[in-house]
């Protein structure tokens, strides 16, 4: 038997379930309160790895990967556009999977997500080429989160068009600025030579 009371956001009403077998607490962002998430509702692979580990509920989940129930929930049900970097090892750690294991799930490449630190060589950039590179790296993540892949060096990208559509303008941009920056001037002070192309006298003719 169940009983279910809905959860509305306006009326700060909370939903709780009574299920058959495991089942969460979670909070909901709207109330405050706590609602009731059964385990039979979490989405594959994830269930079958926390099976894997003796997790049989999204708190257990969340308590071993220090996250709040809540959080677990709406990235397992692919409510998260974006999830950082010490989430997805907190999650990895938690399933006892590695972090491109779970990267991979959650569309964002078969790479270990780590922070990223710019090369030393990225202190000879101008300023113009660090704002571009900037950019790149924000156009190129920002579609991260949906399906499909494309390689580009060593990791997995979308495939999406707004994803491939980021990634050729940021080549653009970043193209853009270096060719300002290292293409040569013409100096104010050259004038063309009036004389270029026009034979010498006494050249060209017949002695």
């Amino acid at each position: 038997m169940s009983l279910t009371i809905a959860s509305h956001a306006a009326t700060s009403v909370v939903s709780l379930y009574f299920v058959n077998g495991p089942f969460t607490m979670a909070y909901t962002r709207a109330t405050g309160k706590r609602e009731t998430r059964p385990m039979n509702d979490m989405p594959e692979p994830w269930s079958s790895a926390a099976s894997n580990v003796g997790l049989n509920s999204y708190r257990k989940i969340a308590d071993a990967a220090g996250l709040s129930p809540a959080t677990v929930y709406r990235i397992f049900a692919g409510h998260r556009r974006s999830v950082h970097p010490d989430t997805i090892a907190g999650l990895a750690r938690a399933l006892r999977v590695d972090e491109s294991w779970v990267s991979e799930q959650l569309g964002m490449g078969q790479q270990t997500i780590q922070p990223y630190t710019p090369p030393a060589e990225a202190d000879m950039l101008t300023q113009r080429e660090r704002a571009a590179v900037d950019e790149l790296i924000r156009l190129l993540v920002m579609p991260r989160q949906t399906a499909g892949a494309m390689r580009l060096g060593d990791t997995i990208l979308p495939t999406t068009p707004d994803a491939v559509a980021s990634y050729e303008i940021a080549r653009a941009k970043l193209a853009e600025v270096e060719q300002a920056d290292y293409m040569p001037a013409a100096s104010p002070h050259e004038q063309p030579d009036p004389h270029n192309g026009v034979e010498e006298d006494g050249q060209g003719g017949n002695e």
